[in-house]
């Protein structure tokens, strides 16, 4: 049997006009985006009353904004490109209490007035696009960076991150043997579920890593999707690599650890290669060598070399941040949680955002428990898939897909659970994808490729898309809720 990789975007029979494709999912995402900000997120946020209610709560965070004035006017390159956290509004807080458990963070017991602190867990080179537009706003219009650009550029990350799910999951049902307007409808439903989700709503209110990584997340399973063998794909790929390094390192280092187990792991099973020697492997065949962990080595030199150089230019600098141990659970504190499945069910089912009202932004467990049915549905597919075929095949490339994408979520969920249990509101940012994808496409795919009449399946999907988009919608208007008044 001929070795072909599962990231061959083969497609016999199955033209996908690609550039098509991918304007109708922007034009989607574009309307979607214009909706809601005519919505649920026409706030005014540069009102008094916007300020007392969602920044002096601290709902609203004004920490990038605050670290891009700083580099401005201090100095990209004094500060190292660093998160300097002196003016770090939570920071100066937290220097405040008096009593923090140990996890590496400071208190008013070891506050040094005379210490330059920055952030030791992340490089923060996650926000230079943001920063870049601040700076080009300043420019032209002067002042401070803009809470406006702030949540446009927010909310901007969310919508590039749903075009390329959406295309996912279209490429991926039209292979399973769906017409291409089915396919494209499921993949929309995907798409404007994770677009609308009250997590992601939540963007404009407070950027994480997390929603800035699911660009690339998302960038790379698209490059494996659309692999011919071709240069294009293996730069993109190189390149989404290195940014979810840059973006978030220790989730980038479990995920590329899990895509090369699951690599080892399916080779020869999951796509029926048989290769004869490791140089045929999936590994090889996906040029893992070149366009993953080359690029995650180049990008953790580059964090390497951005901590050194502030270590030796930068007068009484201190970095700080959770010790690795204190964020594993595994230094026996239980104020965050006992067990194991505690983290889970406060992480899904209780995920509140900081602030006085702790809000609950994750949704309901309507949305979350048939999401994870759905995709451990689509990996079982495959494992009892018995035929052969292009749709056949599709459907274990399907599965491979799905189980990626989770990659992000679950090693980083089991074995930094005390960071998970702490930050609720965070983590399951990182599996809406592959959520979004297995509930609204790949399931409701492999259910029409074996029905006598698959629209009504295809139109069941798109009713049950619609009122999730609406609930997500209503649960985020209630939980932060509009100022008609004021329009805060």
């Amino acid at each position: 049997m001929n070795n072909v990789p599962p990231t061959a975007s083969t497609m016999p029979g199955q033209n996908i006009p690609l550039f098509k494709l991918m304007l109708i999912h922007a034009f989607v995402g574009m309307a979607i985006f214009i909706a809601l900000f005519l919505t649920v997120l026409d706030r005014d946020v540069k009102s008094a009353g916007f300020e007392q209610k969602w920044v002096e709560t601290q709902v609203f965070q004004n920490r990038w904004n605050d670290l891009i004035d700083h580099w401005r006017e201090d100095g990209y390159f004094k500060n190292a490109g660093l998160w300097y956290l002196n003016i770090d509004r939570p920071f100066q807080g937290w220097t405040k209490q008096k009593d923090i458990h140990d996890s590496g963070w400071i208190s008013s017991k070891n506050f040094n007035p005379e210490a330059e602190y920055y952030y030791r867990s992340n490089p923060v080179i996650m926000i230079l696009p943001l920063a870049a537009m601040q700076r080009a706003k300043t420019m032209v219009l002067g002042g401070d960076a803009s809470r406006k650009v702030f949540v446009l550029h927010n909310q901007g990350a969310v919508l590039i991150a749903g075009v390329l799910l959406g295309m996912i999951g279209t490429i991926m049902c039209r292979r399973m043997g769906l017409s291409l307007l089915h396919a494209m409808v499921l993949g929309v439903c995907a798409q404007i579920v994770f677009q609308t989700h009250p997590l992601n709503l939540a963007s404009f209110f407070r950027l994480y890593f997390q929603h800035a990584m699911n660009v690339p997340i998302c960038l790379f399973v698209l490059s494996l999707v659309l692999d011919d063998g071709k240069k294009p794909w293996q730069w993109i790929r190189a390149l989404s690599v290195f940014l979810i390094t840059l973006s978030e390192p220790a989730t980038a280092m479990l995920f590329i650890a899990g895509y090369a187990v699951l690599n080892v792991l399916v080779t020869g099973r999951l796509f029926k290669v048989h290769p004869a020697g490791l140089e045929e492997s999936t590994l090889k065949s996906q040029r893992a060598l070149s366009t993953v962990f080359l690029p995650c080595t180049v990008a953790f030199g580059l964090i390497i070399t951005q901590y050194a150089y502030a270590s030796l230019f930068i007068p009484n600098i201190e970095l700080v941040g959770s010790k690795s141990i204190f964020r594993t659970g595994l230094d026996g504190n239980t104020k965050w949680h006992g067990q194991l499945y505690e983290a889970f069910n406060g992480m899904l089912f209780k995920n509140y955002l900081y602030g006085p009202g702790r809000s609950n932004i994750g949704g309901s467990p309507a949305f979350w428990i048939p999401g994870f049915a759905a995709i451990f549905t689509t990996l079982l597919a495959a494992a009892w898939s018995r035929k052969e075929g292009e749709d056949q095949t599709a459907v274990r490339d399907t599965a491979y897909y799905t189980a990626l994408l989770s990659l992000v979520f679950f090693p980083m969920a089991i074995v930094f659970n005390n960071a998970m249990a702490i930050h609720p509101f965070i983590y399951p940012l990182m599996i809406l994808p592959p959520i979004c994808l297995a509930m609204f496409a790949f399931v409701p795919a492999l259910v029409a490729k074996s029905a006598r009449y698959r629209w009504p399946i295809v139109g069941i999907t798109a009713l049950i898309a619609f009122a999730v988009t609406m609930s997500n919608l209503r649960y985020f208007a209630v939980t932060f809720p509009i100022d008609l008044a004021t329009g805060t």
